[in-house]
C-alpha cells in the first residue's frame, strides 16, 4: 500500500517512455532509495501477477483483459542504482495496444502525482478494439 510520503516521491520521479512497434519501454529514475524499494516491489509483484494470470483491479475491463491477455505480454525489468527499467511487448496487436493502455493509464497517474493528486484513478478503461473477443 502507498501512503503520503510514497506520493511526494513519486511525483519527483523522472519517468520515460519510449513506445516501440511490440509495446513500450519505460524507465522510472528516483533519487530516493524508499521510492526505488517500493517501486521494484511493485513491478515484481506486478510481474508475477502477469505470469499468473492474476487480475488486478478486475472491476476494470481493460486490467481484465489485460491479465485475461498474460499469455501474449513479456515483460523483462531490470533495476539499477537508481532506476527501474521495463521492456512489455507482445507479438499480437490486441496485447501490443494493451500494453499502450496500460502505459496512458500509468501516465494518468503520475501526472496526478506530479500535480499533488492520488495514485488511485478510479475509472473505467475502454478496451481497445483490437482486443474484442480476446478477454
Amino acid at each position: 500500500r502507498r501512503n503520503r510520503r510514497m506520493n511526494e516521491i513519486s511525483a519527483t520521479n523522472e519517468r520515460t517512455i519510449k513506445e516501440t512497434d511490440s509495446g513500450l519501454h519505460a524507465t522510472v529514475e528516483t533519487e530516493h532509495e524508499e521510492g526505488l524499494s517500493w517501486l521494484s516491489k511493485h513491478v515484481e509483484e506486478m510481474q508475477n501477477r502477469l505470469e499468473k494470470g492474476d487480475t488486478a483491479r478486475s472491476w476494470d475491463p481493460l486490467f481484465r483483459a489485460y491479465f485475461a491477455n498474460s499469455k501474449d505480454i513479456e515483460m523483462k525489468c531490470e533495476q539499477s542504482e537508481n532506476k527501474v527499467e521495463c521492456k512489455t511487448e507482445s507479438q499480437t496487436q490486441c496485447g501490443i495496444d494493451l500494453i499502450k493502455a496500460q502505459g496512458e493509464y500509468h501516465s494518468k497517474i503520475a501526472e496526478s502525482l506530479r500535480n499533488g493528486g492520488d495514485h488511485v484513478i478510479e475509472e473505467e478503461h475502454l478496451v481497445p478494439k483490437s482486443c474484442n473477443g480476446h478477454y
